[in-house]
């Protein structure tokens, strides 16, 4: 799906929200795009736009290739988000300042950023610490599908396994 730079600033004029996340990502990729996705990926998916400030001011990114380049090789190392997902991502061109929009399906799996489960609740990420809190997530995804999995817990990290 191509997005236009005006629904990027329609988004922006609305602001953060439980299934919208706004990251600087000026002059790197912003480590803290992957809590969100992984978030986002335990809710019901949602966009992030790199190049947005906090407030919903577009400030562009630069080098917008090479940071597309570590989005997509990051999501597919299964040391950093497991299971590894493909999400759709594109640079906008809005008032002459790159955007790169990350669309961030429904999934029907628990997702880990370097070993934690996160969650998302209004605009903000956290990670699942608590029982209750992980069964949230898990009747959440019932609701989408089916689930069979392991959960263990080693050193403070949970590990899912199919």
């Amino acid at each position: 799906m191509k997005i236009s730079a005006e629904q990027i600033k329609l988004w922006t004029t609305e602001g953060e929200h439980i299934s919208m996340e706004f990251k600087r990502s000026r002059k790197s990729l912003s480590r803290s795009a992957f809590d969100s996705i992984c978030a986002m990926l335990n809710r019901a998916g949602g966009h992030i736009l790199l190049g947005v400030e906090d407030d919903g001011t577009i400030e562009g990114i630069e080098d917008a290739k090479g940071q597309q380049a570590i989005l997509i090789k990051d999501m597919n190392n299964e040391q950093l988000i497991r299971p590894a997902i493909f999400m759709q991502n594109e640079i906008v061109s809005v008032d002459g300042k790159d955007v790169i929009c990350i669309t961030v399906p429904e999934s029907r799996h628990i997702h880990t950023y370097k070993g934690n489960i996160w969650d998302r609740n209004g605009e903000g990420d956290f990670i699942v610490k608590s029982d209750d809190a992980i069964s949230d997530i898990l009747f959440i995804d019932a609701s989408i599908s089916n689930i069979h999995c392991i959960i263990s817990v080693e050193n403070n990290k949970i590990f899912i396994e199919d």
